[in-house]
């Protein structure tokens, strides 16, 4: 790269960490568009794309003492460590033109391990406990709902089994984080690789397009791999390493969420073929979501594709 490029490179780097910093701080104070912090690791990618890993992580640091400075120490903590392992991870993926299952494998274990990480440190650094910040939020929750139960002069009773509903939605959200936490890093790191790459196309990149969902399939050795981890988690439950009926659960719910995803593809494969447009196939899944029997058939269903390849891929 001579000066001209090197030039051109730091400019436009320059531009995109303005842009990024403008996106973060306006995700920060307005709560309406605090969702797009999720989407904050797309301008870093395509800087790591299109002009490497040193400018990816220049920018990163430009943009994390940007926005420490004008919020708190801890936001940019968040950038560097959230924002940062993800975005170069993918960017660096992407420039080197890796294949789209690779990528997403690699840039998903650098999110999950960074979402571990800044999670140990706001605990640290703020004195916060993730878990009692989620058992305090459920208490809020069911201290409103009894209000509001009692000002309506429900039945104690009914009353009761709403506090118990909670309950045990707090107890299964505590359970369930670690794997809570790896499919959150795993959708952030498919929809930022989404996003990114719809973005470089428009600039003239080409980047590798993952399969249409309906062609979605889990590798062939899913189910070896499935009785492997099942059995080995019941072997764990003599040794007392950890608590098993944690481990246990989070395990299958994994296992719930992958043939699941499956299941789902399966439906989309197959509303296709029926000629169901984009936007009516999506309320049909949105809505088939929001059924926990439906959900757990689309699971067998899933399953049943991975056995007997029901779709013929």
């Amino acid at each position: 790269m001579n000066s001209h490029d090197r030039t051109k490179a730091m400019v436009e780097s320059a531009l995109i960490t303005a842009l990024a910093v403008v996106f973060a701080l306006a995700g920060i104070y307005i709560p309406l568009l605090g969702y797009a912090l999720f989407f904050l690791p797309v301008p870093f990618i395509i800087i790591g794309a299109k002009h490497g890993i040193k400018y990816n992580i220049l920018a990163i640091i430009a943009a994390s003492v940007i926005i420490g400075s004008m919020t708190e120490p801890l936001r940019a903590l968040f950038i560097i460590i959230v924002v940062g392992f993800n975005s170069v991870v993918i960017g660096y993926m992407v420039e080197k033109n890796q294949p789209v299952g690779r990528t997403m494998f690699f840039g998903s274990i650098a999110s999950i391990v960074a979402s571990i990480l800044s999670i140990a440190f706001v605990s640290y650094l703020a004195n916060a406990n993730v878990v009692k910040m989620i058992e305090d939020t459920f208490t809020i929750s069911n201290e409103i709902y009894e209000s509001l139960f009692k000002n309506m002069g429900s039945d104690p009773e009914k009353i009761q089994e709403a506090k118990q509903l909670i309950d045990h939605a707090k107890n299964m959200a505590i359970m369930l984080l670690p794997s809570s936490v790896i499919f959150a890093s795993v959708a952030a790191t498919y929809i930022n690789y989404l996003a990114s790459g719809a973005i470089l196309r428009r600039m003239g990149y080409t980047i590798n397009k993952p399969k249409r969902f309906s062609y979605f399939r889990l590798p062939k050795n899913i189910l070896m791999g499935t009785g492997i981890i099942l059995i080995l988690t019941y072997f764990i439950k003599s040794m007392n390493i950890v608590d098993y009926e944690t481990l246990f659960s989070n395990v299958l719910y994994i296992f719930f969420i992958v043939y699941l995803i499956q299941g789902l593809a399966v439906t989309s494969f197959f509303m296709e073929k029926k000629g169901i447009g984009r936007a009516v196939k999506i309320i049909i899944i949105f809505i088939i979501l929001t059924i926990p029997s439906a959900a757990m058939i689309l699971m067998f269903l899933g399953l049943a594709d991975v056995v007997f390849n029901i779709r013929k891929l």
